[in-house]
């Protein structure tokens, strides 16, 4: 797997609050990301706010994507990624 700190999209929910996604940079927006099959997020920071995302070896990273090791992201976010 392949780790990846990724900045978060926000848009409307349903019921009227915010719903969170991961996104990409796009000029000076942010937008939905679209992701690669098999990725997933084990935590979302609201304070940054950013996702951690997990993805298949191979993925390369979108804009506004940050590369990390297991040993990063567990620095970070105590826990988050299994078998350190």
């Amino acid at each position: 797997m392949l780790y990846f700190y990724a900045p978060s999209f926000t848009f409307p929910g349903p019921g009227g609050g915010d719903c969170f996604r991961p996104g990409v940079i796009s000029g000076d927006t942010i937008e939905a990301a679209e992701m690669p099959l098999g990725s997933s997020s084990p935590h979302y920071d609201r304070d940054l706010p950013r996702f951690v995302l997990a993805c298949p070896d191979g993925t390369p990273a979108q804009s506004g994507w940050e590369s990390r090791t297991k040993e990063q992201v567990n620095a970070d976010y105590p826990g988050t990624i299994g078998g350190v």
